[in-house]
C-alpha cells in the first residue's frame, strides 16, 4: 500500500467521499468495478500508487455525478448512431456544468479525456468518421479540453472526403453544443446531425472509400447516396448504458474500437487497475450513506430523551463556563509585574509576576457509530435514544459538532445516517436490529465524515455489543485512523464486546447494560472536550 494510504486525508476512498459530499452525490468505494446506478457513484476499492490513476478516479466521480445531477435518463441513449451522438453531446453539456460549479473538475476531466479517449484516425466508414468529428468538435468546447481542437480539424479533413456535408455538420456542432440546456436538446442535435449528413452524402458510391455495402458490386446497382446513408442508418452504436457495461467489467466501447464515452473508458481503466492490485493491499471498503425511512415524527422518542438531554446540557454548560474563566496566577518569574502584590516582596514572597491563563478554544468533532446487528435487537431502541440525547445536549454548543450513524444499512456497502449535524428523531423510528457487524466499513465511513468535519480534535465513538465481522480489516482501518490523528473510543456493552473492541480502539469503556449508555456517551464527550468525566 502506498504511503499516501496511511493518512486518511490522502487515501482514495476518503478523498472520493469528500468529493461526493462536495457535489452532493453519494459515493461508495467497494469491489473492483466503477459505475453509477443513477443515484450514486461507485468506484473500485483500491489504493493506486500512481497519482494519475487516483486523479482518474476523482474525474470519474465528477463525470458520473454530473449525469446524476443533470441528465434526463428517460431520453434514449442506446447503441445506435443517434444514441451515441446524444451521449457525446450530453457528456460535453454535463462536463461544462460540473466544471462551472466545482473547482478542480476542469483539470481532472481534461486529463482524463486526454488519456482515455481515442485519437481520431483515418477510417473508411462514414459513421465512424462522423462520430470522431462529433467527439472532437463537441469536446473542444469544454473548458480545459481545447486540445481537441486540433483533433477536430483532422477529423473534419477526413470526414470531408466521405461526405460533402462535413463543414456544415462541424459548424452545426460548434454552434449548438455550447447552447445545449437539456438532454432532450442533445438528442435533437444528434438527430439533426444525422439528418444533415444523410441529406448531403455523396451520390457516387465509387467516390466513397468507406462503402462496405458496395464493395464488389457494380456501381450501377447503387442508387444515389445509398453508401453513406446505409452506413449512417445501421450504426455500431455508442455506449448507451454505462452502468451495465461497467458492472460487467467491460466498458470498453463499441466493437469498432472507437471510444466516445469518457465514463465507460475510465470505468474500464479503473477496473483493470483494481484487478491488478493484490487483495491485501486494498483499503477497507467505504460504504455510502442512506437515510432511514422516516416512519414517524419522533415525538414519542423525544419525550423519552429530553429530560436526559437537558441534564447533560446543563453539565456541559457548567463545564464550558468553568473553562471560559480567565485564571490568574502569580509566579516568581515572568514579564508582567502585579503592582498590587509588590508589598509581598518585603514579606519574603517573590510571587509578584502575573501569569494569565486563558481557556483554550474548544474545537471538537464527534461521530457516534451504533451497532444495529441482529444481536442488538433487545437494546437497539435504547441505544438510539442515548445517541439522540447526546446530540440534543451538544446541539448549538460552540466548537462541538456531532453526527451519528447506524450499521449495517440495507447492505454491507451502506450505512444509515441518523442526521448531519444532529440526530433526527424521526429517522430513528423505523430502524430495526438485523444483519451482521461490518464494523470496519462503518468505521471507514465515520472517518470520512470526520475528515470533512470542522474541529481540531476528532473522535469516533463505537457502540457495540460484540466484535466486528473481520478483525483484520477493523484493525487495519483503526491503524489508519490513528495515523491521521483521530481518536477511536469504544463503548462496549458487556465483557465480550469489551474484549473485542479493546483490540483496536484507543480506549474502551465497558458498561453492563444499555441503560448506562447515555451516561457513558456523555462522559466520553465531556472528557474529550473538557478533560473531565
Amino acid at each position: 500500500m502506498s504511503k499516501e494510504a496511511g493518512v486518511l486525508s490522502q487515501s482514495l476512498p476518503v478523498v472520493a467521499a469528500i468529493i461526493g459530499q462536495k457535489i452532493d452525490v453519494p459515493v461508495a468505494v467497494h469491489g473492483d468495478k466503477a459505475y453509477t446506478d443513477g443515484t450514486r457513484v461507485v468506484i473500485p476499492c483500491f489504493q493506486p500508487e500512481e497519482a494519475d490513476m487516483r486523479d482518474d478516479a476523482y474525474a470519474f466521480i465528477f463525470h458520473e455525478a454530473s449525469h446524476i445531477r443533470w441528465t434526463d435518463f428517460s431520453v434514449p441513449m442506446n447503441q445506435d448512431l443517434a444514441g451515441r451522438l446524444t451521449n457525446i453531446f450530453e457528456d460535453a453539456r454535463c462536463e461544462c456544468l460540473v466544471i462551472s460549479h466545482y473547482a478542480g473538475a476542469e483539470r481532472l476531466l481534461g486529463n482524463l479525456s486526454r488519456r482515455v479517449l481515442t485519437k481520431p484516425r483515418p477510417t473508411k466508414r462514414a459513421e465512424e468518421a462522423l462520430l470522431l468529428l462529433a467527439l472532437s468538435g463537441a469536446r473542444s468546447n469544454i473548458p480545459g479540453q481545447a486540445f481537441f481542437g486540433q483533433l477536430a480539424e483532422e477529423a473534419l479533413t477526413h470526414f470531408a472526403m466521405l461526405s460533402s456535408a462535413a463543414r456544415q455538420v462541424f459548424d452545426l456542432i460548434q454552434q449548438r453544443v455550447p447552447l445545449l440546456s437539456s438532454t432532450s436538446d442533445a438528442r435533437a442535435l444528434a438527430e439533426e446531425v444525422i439528418s444533415l449528413a444523410k441529406l448531403n452524402s455523396p451520390t457516387n458510391p465509387k467516390n466513397d472509400p468507406g462503402s462496405d455495402d458496395h464493395q464488389g458490386r457494380p456501381s450501377e446497382e447503387a442508387g444515389p447516396g445509398d453508401d453513406d446513408q446505409g452506413q449512417l442508418k445501421e450504426g455500431t452504436g455508442s455506449v448507451g448504458d454505462n452502468q451495465a457495461q461497467a458492472q460487467q467489467g467491460e466498458g470498453a466501447g463499441p466493437d469498432n474500437g472507437i471510444e466516445t464515452d469518457v465514463g465507460v473508458a475510465a470505468a474500464k481503466r479503473l477496473h483493470a487497475a483494481a484487478r491488478a492490485q493484490p487483495d491485501e493491499e486494498r483499503p477497507v471498503a467505504l460504504p455510502s450513506a442512506v437515510a432511514p425511512a422516516n416512519n414517524g415524527n419522533g415525538q414519542g422518542r423525544l419525550r423519552r430523551v429530553v429530560p436526559t438531554a437537558r441534564l447533560m446540557a446543563a453539565q456541559f454548560e457548567c463545564l464550558a463556563q468553568a473553562e471560559a474563566r480567565v485564571e490568574i496566577r502569580h509566579r516568581s518569574t515572568g514579564r508582567t509585574l502585579d503592582p498590587r502584590r509588590l508589598y509581598r516582596v518585603a514579606l519574603g514572597d517573590p510571587n509578584v509576576f502575573r501569569d494569565v491563563r486563558r481557556a483554550e478554544t474548544i474545537s471538537a468533532a464527534f461521530h457516534i457509530l451504533v451497532d444495529k446487528s441482529q444481536s442488538m435487537r433487545c437494546c437497539i431502541s435504547d441505544a438510539l435514544d442515548a445517541a439522540l440525547a447526546v446530540s440534543l445536549a451538544v446541539q448549538g454548543r460552540r466548537g462541538i459538532s456531532l453526527e451519528a450513524s447506524a450499521f449495517p444499512g440495507p447492505s454491507k456497502t451502506e450505512v444509515y445516517t441518523l442526521g448531519e449535524g444532529q440526530v433526527v428523531p424521526g429517522a430513528l423510528d423505523g430502524l430495526r436490529a438485523d444483519g451482521t457487524t461490518p464494523m470496519a466499513e462503518a468505521m471507514h465511513y465515520a472517518a470520512s465524515r470526520l475528515a470533512m468535519a470542522p474541529g481540531l480534535r476528532k473522535v469516533m465513538i463505537v457502540v457495540a455489543d460484540g466484535g466486528p465481522d473481520n478483525f483484520a480489516s477493523a484493525t487495519r482501518i483503526a491503524q489508519q485512523i490513528g495515523k491521521s490523528g483521530y481518536l477511536i473510543i469504544g463503548i462496549a456493552i458487556g465483557e465480550v464486546a469489551h474484549a473485542a473492541l479493546s483490540r483496536f480502539t484507543h480506549s474502551c469503556v465497558k458498561i453492563e447494560n444499555v441503560n448506562e449508555l447515555a451516561a457513558a456517551l456523555s462522559g466520553v464527550v465531556k472528557h474529550s472536550v473538557y478533560g473531565r468525566r
